[in-house]
């Protein structure tokens, strides 16, 4: 049994293709009964949201060219009814006025493109809080999602997409993936906030969109306020997806008094994240955090901090000693194996040096 991710969300280059996986099986004798099934009944977003999707696909379909086993749509099985809204304001203190909102709701996430649209977002508007660059966001879902600038960062290529021959260049599905993948992430509630979209990818998707061009807390769904329990689950959530700077934030949200500790321990993952493994190690220690703090030093190949934060976690003697017997063994091995290399090595009859030689000298030490 094989369960293969959704093409529509493939936003790295990847060789993986399930037409090779296809053949594999098929041509294999026990697997001569092979039969694929697509899964598309989709039972996170609500019907406007899935719909939006499907215009995705079929724009993509109509630039780049069908690929039969790929291009599908999926059905949305929830009847809930939300419409998306556009936000584009004349002023840009509404666009403000949305933001600031949004950041104090646990159920809102702004996405952004990419790292560059991120750092020139948090410049501009000065905030910080569930700001997702589109793959940090892959994998989680939301009641409310934000698209800020998602289709406008690649105006160029989009431009170049809809007024070209881009037939069957398939480095523009990219864009579309991109796209894709961030609208997909809402549950509910869907927003875009658009600084140069061009024009006629926005009347394409135009009749999908309910305007507004001044903020409204209720009109535009952001009126429920968050309490600290739901800030600090939602820091939580983010924690377990390794998305340690948005963690951070969301328990710093909830005032609670026990997420002092969770925001010092997202801090040293951070650390061990950029590299600094003993660093990281070391302050996870301090915060009794003993089996992070071993994975940290593992990463470091500290043995001794790594034995001790293994103590600390109260690991069995017998398990850290089959642990440790068996790092002997593959070292062993390796030593082993590095004998019968140079043992096949076959000393030459004469050696001839030039000017051009380079002569080194190596010790091996058994």
């Amino acid at each position: 049994l094989l369960f293969s991710g959704d093409i529509n969300q493939t936003i790295r280059p990847t060789y993986f293709h399930t037409g090779r996986i296809e053949s594999l099986l098929k041509t294999s004798n026990t697997h001569l009964g092979f039969i694929k099934h697509q899964l598309i009944k989709n039972y996170r977003s609500t019907k406007e949201v899935v719909d939006l999707a499907n215009q995705v696909v079929d724009l993509r379909v109509e630039h780049l060219g069908r690929q039969k086993k790929h291009d599908y749509h999926e059905v949305a099985v929830r009847e809930a009814k939300h419409s998306i809204y556009y936000f584009n304001p004349a002023q840009p203190k509404e666009v403000m006025r949305l933001l600031e909102t949004a950041i104090q709701r646990h159920y809102v996430a702004i996405v952004v493109p990419n790292e560059a649209e991120k750092r020139n977002f948090q410049q501009l508007t000065q905030l910080k809080g569930a700001i997702f660059t589109v793959e940090e966001i892959k994998g989680i879902e939301k009641d409310y999602i934000i698209c800020y600038n998602v289709m406008s960062y690649y105006h160029k290529e989009w431009e170049r997409i809809l007024t070209t021959d881009v037939k069957y260049q398939n480095q523009y599905r990219y864009y579309f993936n991109l796209l894709y993948v961030a609208l997909t992430r809402a549950r509910h509630h869907l927003c875009f906030i658009e600084e140069r979209v061009p024009s006629l990818l926005f009347e394409y998707f135009r009749p999908h969109f309910l305007m507004f061009e001044a903020f409204d807390e209720a009109e535009l769904k952001l009126n429920q306020i968050s309490t600290d329990n739901e800030f600090y689950k939602e820091a939580k959530r983010y924690e377990a997806h390794e998305l340690y700077e948005q963690a951070i934030l969301e328990y710093e949200r909830s005032n609670l008094e026990e997420a002092h500790q969770d925001v010092k321990r997202c801090r040293a993952l951070i650390l061990n994240k950029e590299g600094h493994h003993l660093e990281a190690g070391h302050a996870l220690m301090q915060l009794k955090a003993y089996d992070l703090a071993a994975k940290c030093y593992r990463q470091g190949q500290d043995r001794l901090h790594y034995l001790k934060a293994r103590v600390f976690s109260e690991v069995p003697f017998q398990t850290l000693k089959a642990e440790f017997e068996e790092e002997v063994a593959d070292a062993q091995q390796k030593i082993d194996d590095g004998r019968e290399e140079l043992a096949e090595i076959e000393e030459p009859d004469e050696y001839v040096l030039t000017r051009e030689t380079n002569i080194g000298y190596a010790c091996y030490e058994s």
